[in-house]
C-alpha cells in the first residue's frame, strides 16, 4: 500500500507539473503576442508585462520545486559560474526597482565555478535579489560576489529582530511583506541541498543582509 501511494503521489507531480507547464506556456505565449499590440496603451501594457512576470515567476517556482525533488541533483557532474547567473538574475529582476531611487552596485568573480545545477543557483540569487529589490524603498542594493561567498544587503525596511529566527521557515512573512513567504525558504532548501551556510542579519528599519557561503 505504502509503495501505490509513493507511486500515485510522483505521478500526481508529474502530471501536475506537465498540465502546469502547458498552461504557462500558453499564457506566455499569449501575452508575448498582447505586447507586439501597437494599439495598446501604456497602462494596458504595463497590465499585460505584471502577467507576464507572474507567469515567469510560476513558471521558475516550478522548476525549482522539480529540481529539489529530484534526488540526481545532489551530486551534479557539472559546474556553474556563479558570476554569469548573479548578473542574469539582477538584470531579470531589475523591473521590481521600478523608479525607486535605489543604486544597485553588483561586484562578481568569474572564477567560482561551484558543483551545483545552474537552475537552482539562479532560483536561489533570483529570491534574494528580488527581496532586496522588492522591500529596499531607497537607498541602495549590493550585491558582491568573491571567491567563496554570495552577500547581498540592503538599506531597506528590513526585518524586526523577534521574526529572524522564523524568516528561512515555509511561508513566512512578516508583517510588511506581501508575497507568499515561499522564497527564503526555498533559498533555505537550497543550501541544505548542497551543505552551503546562508546567514540572515536584519533589523526593523535599519536592512537586511543575506550570505552565502559556497565554499568553507
Amino acid at each position: 500500500r505504502m509503495r501505490a501511494f509513493m507511486e500515485r503521489e510522483r505521478a500526481f507531480g508529474a502530471d501536475m507539473s506537465h498540465e502546469l507547464r502547458t498552461a504557462l506556456a500558453v499564457i506566455l505565449s499569449a501575452t508575448e503576442v498582447l505586447l507586439d499590440d501597437n494599439k495598446l496603451s501604456d497602462k494596458q501594457k504595463a497590465r499585460v508585462q505584471r502577467i507576464e512576470r507572474a507567469a515567469r515567476d510560476m513558471a521558475e517556482l516550478g522548476t525549482a520545486l522539480l529540481l529539489i525533488a529530484r534526488e540526481d541533483h545532489a551530486q551534479p557532474g557539472g559546474g556553474c559560474q556563479v558570476a554569469a547567473v548573479i548578473e542574469e538574475a539582477v538584470e531579470r529582476q531589475h523591473h521590481v526597482l521600478g523608479s525607486k531611487p535605489v543604486a544597485v552596485d553588483v561586484q562578481t568573480d568569474p572564477a567560482l565555478v561551484i558543483a551545483a545545477d545552474c537552475g537552482l543557483v539562479d532560483i536561489l540569487v533570483s529570491n534574494l535579489v528580488r527581496n532586496a529589490f522588492s522591500y529596499t524603498d531607497a537607498g541602495s542594493v549590493t550585491v558582491h560576489q568573491d571567491s567563496r561567498s554570495l552577500v547581498i544587503s540592503d538599506t531597506g525596511r528590513g526585518i524586526p529582530g523577534d521574526a529572524i529566527d522564523q524568516a528561512f521557515l515555509r511561508h513566512f512573512r512578516d508583517i510588511s511583506s506581501s508575497g507568499a513567504g515561499i522564497g527564503l525558504s526555498l533559498v533555505k532548501r537550497i543550501c541544505d541541498r548542497y551543505g552551503w551556510l546562508v546567514r540572515l542579519e536584519s533589523g526593523e528599519q535599519q536592512g537586511t543582509t543575506v550570505t552565502v557561503v559556497f565554499v568553507r
